[in-house]
């Protein structure tokens, strides 16, 4: 693939694989998309995880859990009812190339943690439940709280938020990556926000349903606001507006 890369290993079993993770130069590989594309010089060995990952979607009474393996482009033709349809459109605008969405992987999409993901940042404020295995065990963490150790297995989320989920972006074209995406969802806890883009980090918050109006959003849109430059999109300010104008049309829509 690249001149650095010496050797592609296939391992048995998820144990194996984080096994060999603890060789210098040694990465995960899965769809590959972000390895191929960076050709990083420093990476000697791959461990191909394909055939260790589950590739579906199992539907479930309360929740809906991905299997890590899924492509992106599986996300976007699978055969959703109303409320899993932004699913899809999250992957399409993640990525807009087709033949990369056949390559790219859930998983590998969402251990990037790319602020500018569509994905990432719907899965942020559907507060998604990650399932990872380690050296210690299985564990199940959130998003925000995983620290990129160990192997993404599943993706779990709440059927009954995702119902109730919005996502809203500013680009300077539709088919162009977004400068500023703002999703919400309504779990049991309130409300849920999280916003990216082309942002420092991810800003994420939650409040209760009743106090998601007036103030709350003045104060909201200033405290995203802060992980933006201003750039050729815009200054600070201008995106502090149009922050507002994301989190009014959320409060419409959930």
């Amino acid at each position: 693939m690249w001149s650095s890369l010496e050797s592609i290993v296939k391992p048995k079993t998820i144990a194996e694989a984080l096994e060999f993770r603890q060789t210098a130069g040694a990465r995960f590989l899965a769809g590959g998309s972000y390895l191929v594309s960076e050709q990083d010089p420093m990476v000697t060995t791959l461990i191909d995880l394909n055939g260790l990952l589950e590739t579906d979607v199992r539907e479930e009474a309360a929740a809906l859990v991905f299997g890590a393996g899924l492509t992106l482009q599986s996300l976007v033709e699978f055969q959703w009812d109303t409320p899993g349809v932004i699913l899809a459109e999250a992957a399409r605008y993640s990525v807009s190339s087709k033949n990369i969405r056949n390559q790219r992987t859930l998983g590998g999409e969402i251990a990037r943690m790319r602020t500018d993901s569509e994905l990432c940042v719907l899965f942020h404020a559907l507060r998604g439940v990650l399932h990872i295995t380690g050296k210690a065990g299985s564990i199940k963490t959130s998003l925000e709280d995983w620290d990129g150790n160990g192997i993404l297995t599943h993706i779990e989320i709440s059927r009954k938020t995702l119902e109730h989920s919005a996502l809203e972006r500013y680009a300077l074209l539709p088919s162009a990556p977004a400068f500023m995406i703002v999703c919400g969802a309504k779990s049991t806890h309130g409300f849920n926000f999280c916003t990216g883009g082309r942002a420092r980090n991810y800003w994420t918050e939650t409040c209760a349903e009743k106090a998601f109006k007036g103030e709350a959003i003045r104060n909201f849109s200033e405290a995203a606001s802060e992980q933006f430059e201003s750039d050729r999109y815009g200054t600070r300010a201008y995106k502090k507006m149009l922050l507002k104008i994301a989190f009014d049309r959320l409060r419409e829509k959930l």
